[in-house]
């Protein structure tokens, strides 16, 4: 009896950690979906502005292709009265003569005429091509403004998506507050209960909470989808140094493996895969403050601190909807929006949050889903390897 009551003490002391230590990740998400928000506002101001200023742009066209429109008109109506002038002039040569009163006045007359249509044709040559290079850019605006007005409606959805998803995170933490109370309540009653009872209440207990933790980890990683969605990481032109028989590079290449992926028997694990407990990533291990580096050329999703959960981590966002994680960092040495090339520092090895030993979490998830990191990484243990 007394080792079933301390093993119903242990669980409910595990279950309180788990949940402070998931509470703390929340909060940390609910920061993140608040700065998410405010960056996707200015982006939409940002669209806004340049969308107002593509308007006005494309009137001030109208105005200055309507008047190259007239003036190529005039110059096609002066033209048409040359030519008449030409036509309607005496077919003889001697007539012509006997009118200008001499032969010099005959050549000059007929010279300006003929250099004026001249003119006349050169000039609305000019015209027209500058009215198909206006017609061009106006057309070139156009297009810029419907994919302009596009990136508005996705944002705008995005931000939507942003805030359903912040209401949801501030309700799980509403539960999960709600559970902490009643696990520490449950712990303080366990010694007056049956122990039988006690073991099926923390069970019962412990299985909502991993329930709530799971759903808090999912928000997390739909808030990273999110940004990811509303503005895609683009294929970048690999340089010389770029690996080519593996997608990735090793983020710490003098470490050893301490953890794989996959099932695991660590209460704090969350459930995955139809397992209790399953750790998504691998765990690195070398001397503390050792560079992480990127895996992958990319951009920066997210960049926080903690002292929970994954601590300090940064999270990288690929092509082709793959993103990257790097936890338990002692120092951040990127920002969200940078961009970053394979091989670049992205913070300094530690331990913080949810650590035992000095280490990097390295996390690979494809449209938010883990999938274990060795399928990307070089063959063998961690190197220097680039093939």
């Amino acid at each position: 009896m007394k080792l079933l009551v301390a093993q119903v003490k242990l669980r409910l002391g595990d279950t309180i950690a788990r949940s402070l230590t998931a509470q703390a990740q929340l909060s940390d998400a609910l920061a993140q979906n608040a700065r998410q928000q405010q960056d996707l506002r200015t982006q939409i101001e940002d669209a806004r502005l340049k969308a107002t200023q593509l308007q006005a742009d494309i009137q001030a066209h109208d105005v200055q292709t309507k008047a190259t429109q007239a003036r190529v008109e005039l110059e096609r109506a002066e033209i048409g009265r040359l030519a008449r002038a030409e036509y309607e002039q005496p077919d003889s040569t001697l007539v012509r003569l006997l009118r200008s009163g001499s032969l010099k006045g005959w050549l000059v007359g007929a010279s300006d005429l003929a250099a004026a249509a001249r003119r006349g044709q050169q000039l609305r040559s000019a015209l027209e091509q500058d009215l198909a290079q206006l017609n061009q850019e106006q057309s070139t605006r156009q297009s810029d403004l419907e994919q302009l007005t596009g990136l508005q409606s996705q944002q705008q959805a995005d931000l939507q998506k942003l805030h359903a998803l912040g209401q949801q995170q501030q309700e799980t933490a509403k539960q999960l507050s709600a559970k902490i109370a009643a696990t520490k309540l449950e712990l303080g009653r366990v010694d007056g209960q049956q122990p039988a009872l006690a073991d099926r209440l923390s069970q019962a207990l412990d299985a909502e909470v991993t329930q709530i933790i799971d759903f808090a980890n999912q928000q997390a990683w739909s808030s990273v989808q999110l940004s990811l969605q509303s503005d895609p990481v683009q294929t970048v032109v690999q340089t010389a140094a770029h690996s080519t028989q593996s997608r990735f590079i090793w983020p710490m290449p003098k470490g050893q493996i301490t953890q794989g992926f996959g099932p695991s028997q660590l209460s704090f694990e969350p459930a995955f895969g139809g397992f209790a407990h399953f750790h998504t990533g691998v765990d690195v291990a070398g001397p503390e403050n050792d560079p992480v580096l990127a895996a992958d050329d990319g951009r920066v999703v997210q960049a926080a601190t903690g002292s929970s959960g994954y601590g300090n981590y940064v999270v990288i966002g690929h092509a082709s909807g793959i993103s990257t994680l790097y936890g338990h960092l002692n120092q951040l040495l990127v920002k969200p929006g940078d961009e970053v090339r394979q091989g670049d520092t992205v913070g300094l090895e530690g331990s913080t949050g949810y650590s035992t030993g000095p280490h990097v979490h390295f996390e690979v998830r494809v449209n938010g889903v883990p999938v274990d990191p060795l399928n990307y990484l070089p063959a063998g243990a961690p190197s220097p390897t680039r093939a």
